[in-house]
């Protein structure tokens, strides 16, 4: 059949570039509807802790080079005040549960001093035609040997498990 709406046509590239290992090069046009829509929700909504609604304003949306196995990721690239903003990661979501699983379970981890930051989740499909969440991108920094890096993710592994999920 054929494609009906450019949302089935952009869904069609993503999944090509992806498959082809090309995905760093897929930038969504300002001009696109799915760049309009997330403008338009972030013109309503506000990035806890980092923007309120309406002073952040979409710079780019590029899918991230590493993928996960279920879920897409996108770099998003966001000003407020006409100064740019460190870049966020925007997880595209195959299913209303696990986004809601996911969300809350990072709200959880954030609570007990973990270093995770959510700023925004849309569970309804009215944006993106799936749910998403927009959070920190966590910087990658080299590790000073081997053993510091075994013991950091020890260490971080622990903190993780020593979450005790209430009610």
């Amino acid at each position: 059949g054929r494609l009906q709406t450019l949302e089935e046509k952009e869904e069609l590239i993503l999944s090509y570039m992806i498959e082809m290992g090309k995905p760093e090069v897929i930038q969504y046009p300002n001009c696109s509807p799915s760049i309009q829509r997330l403008q338009s929700y972030l013109d309503c909504v506000s990035l806890e802790g980092l923007a309120s609604p309406g002073s952040v304003k979409v710079r780019s949306l590029t899918l991230y080079r590493k993928q996960g196995l279920s879920n897409r990721t996108f770099l998003l690239k966001v000003e407020t005040g006409g100064k740019p903003l460190d870049t966020l990661i925007l997880r595209l979501y195959g299913s209303n549960n696990k986004a809601g699983r996911e969300f809350k379970l990072l709200k959880l981890l954030r609570s007990r001093s973990l270093p995770v930051q959510v700023y925004a989740f849309e569970e309804s499909k009215k944006v993106l035609g799936k749910p998403f969440l927009i959070m920190e991108m966590i910087k990658q920094t080299q590790p000073e040997d081997e053993q510091h890096l075994v013991d950091a993710a020890a260490c971080s592994l622990a903190e993780i498990h020593a979450v005790k999920p209430s009610g």
